[in-house]
């Protein structure tokens, strides 16, 4: 007579530890692409909505950097802007509201897509959800060198006046500015400074508080969103200063020799004209 032992068939505790191993391996994995994932989504959601914001503040410097003497004689309350204008006074910064100013829809609507969706780089506690906008003044003296006097001289013709658009991010964590400054390809780090940003350049180092740690980016209104324009675009700078030096006052005028003299004249740098 033959007698089988039965033979017990199983899985052994090393080869459960073995896949619970590599099933590990593969969740970390994955969670860690997919943090990679997302910080990349909110870095690059970050750079379209300062493009959305710079084409915001674009539509409203183009609609009220002039108060246009007709409109002003209208009583027509417009171009908030404009040095002449009697209705705002100008700071500088000039701050501007986005909800008030941008998406205010009793008077217009430059940013359809605001609010943006919430994004875990952007403290949402300051500005509009995270976001300050302004406007920067610079102010320079325009010069006509009177070759024909005797001797040569210089005159002071007025002042050209130009208004920058700035859009500042909150960082919510302080210590990852120097990093996200880079991937976002931001101007320079800065501070508030009441309503706005205290403005700065790619030259400017400041080391970023405990909180309260801005990411600045500024343009001329005509080059707000230069990674969706043709590269044509760059010159669009140049055109305006070129509508803007030969679309004003006749040369006569500003040199004393015309009709219209008036020495103190302001030629303004806006809307390119």
């Amino acid at each position: 007579m033959v007698f089988k032992r039965n033979k017990q068939q199983g899985v052994t505790l090393l080869e459960t530890m073995l896949v619970l191993a590599i099933a590990a391996t593969v969740v970390i994995m994955g969670l860690r692409m997919y943090q990679s994932f997302k910080l990349d989504q909110e870095i690059q959601q970050v750079k379209y909505n300062v493009d959305v914001i710079f084409q915001g503040l674009t539509n409203f410097y183009r609609a009220n950097c002039i108060q246009y003497a007709q409109y002003k004689a209208a009583g027509v309350t417009t171009g908030v802007l404009d040095p002449d204008s009697s209705t705002t006074p100008l700071t500088d910064p000039y701050p501007i509201d986005i909800d008030k100013d941008l998406n205010n829809t009793k008077s217009a609507v430059f940013i359809p897509q605001w609010p943006f969706n919430p994004n875990a780089l952007v403290d949402s506690s300051a500005g509009n959800n995270g976001y300050i906008t302004q406007f920067n003044r610079s102010t320079q003296n325009r010069t006509v060198r009177m070759d024909t006097a005797t001797p040569p001289t210089t005159n002071t013709v007025g002042t050209i006046y130009q208004w920058r658009a700035q859009v500042a991010v909150q960082i919510s964590r302080p210590a990852d500015a120097a990093m996200l400054r880079g991937v976002w390809d931001a101007d320079c780090l800065s501070t508030a400074s009441g309503k706005t940003v205290t403005p700065c350049s790619k030259s400017t180092t400041t080391i970023c508080p405990a909180s309260g740690c801005y990411a600045v980016w500024e343009r001329l209104p005509s080059f707000a969103t230069p990674e969706t324009m043709t590269d044509l675009w760059p010159s669009m700078p140049t055109l305006d200063q070129f509508t803007q030096m030969y679309t004003t006052y006749p040369i006569l005028d500003l040199t004393g020799s015309g009709s219209m003299i008036n020495p103190a004249i302001n030629q303004y740098y806006l809307c390119g004209g």
